[in-house]
């Protein structure tokens, strides 16, 4: 669907195969009611704690940095899961750096046949029930005009044609836990359907129901 979300996925699928136990996804550092820093994975082996991120493509130096900052922020051991290094002065730095790579390319080269088809049903599966859950929590105001734009709109420019402030409105339906996966445009125009047909849903159950109360009395 698109390649970064499918990465993220896979990249899970992975660390569970692996023995890593998620705690947390997208955790959120936070101090003095400040976010300052969002982690892909908080994730735990035989009691060690570590932060992973997450790259669709290769390691850069500034993503080596960055892993390991927010590991000293909340203490843990860091990790990155990417397709290889950028170049030299990213693998040096890691290393330096203590963070540990997985890198998807050699791994992916070592796996079984049965293990990979596992890992891939798994970020199928993955994949599928976070898109279901889209729309799950849906408050009686939501702004249906909104979700319609983000529904119908081919691309980021013809929506900020469409409404004001679309990242405000993005940020909300997030907050409201009307977005529940992050990724490019697409992934959230499948989300912004998705919520639509629930929302048309709860319409006619809410008629329906207004039906038989009257039919009743």
């Amino acid at each position: 669907m698109v390649a970064g979300l499918l990465v993220e996925d896979l990249a899970e699928g992975l660390l569970v195969r692996l023995g890593y136990v998620i705690k947390e996804r997208r955790k959120k550092i936070v101090f003095e009611g400040v976010e300052v820093a969002e982690i892909d994975y908080l994730a735990e082996k035989e009691g060690e704690k570590y932060v992973v991120e997450v790259k669709a493509g290769r390691i850069s130096v500034n993503d080596v940095r960055q892993v390991y900052t927010n590991s000293v922020l909340v203490n843990a051991r860091p990790m990155i899961i990417a397709r290889g290094y950028s170049n030299a002065s990213a693998k040096v730095t890691a290393e330096k750096l203590g963070v540990e790579v997985l890198t998807l390319d050699e791994y992916l080269q070592i796996v079984s046949i049965d293990e990979l088809s596992a890992i891939l049903e798994s970020v199928v599966l993955s994949t599928l029930s976070k898109l279901l859950l889209a729309g799950s929590s849906l408050p009686e105001n939501i702004d249906e005009e909104a979700l319609s734009a983000i529904a119908s709109s081919k691309t980021y420019e013809e929506l900020k044609a469409r409404l004001k402030n679309p990242n405000k409105i993005i940020s909300e339906f997030r907050r409201l836990g009307v977005f529940t996966l992050s990724g490019d445009f697409n992934v959230l125009r499948v989300q912004a359907e998705i919520a639509l047909q629930k929302l048309r849903l709860f319409k006619i159950e809410k008629r329906l129901k207004e039906m038989e109360e009257k039919i009743s009395q």
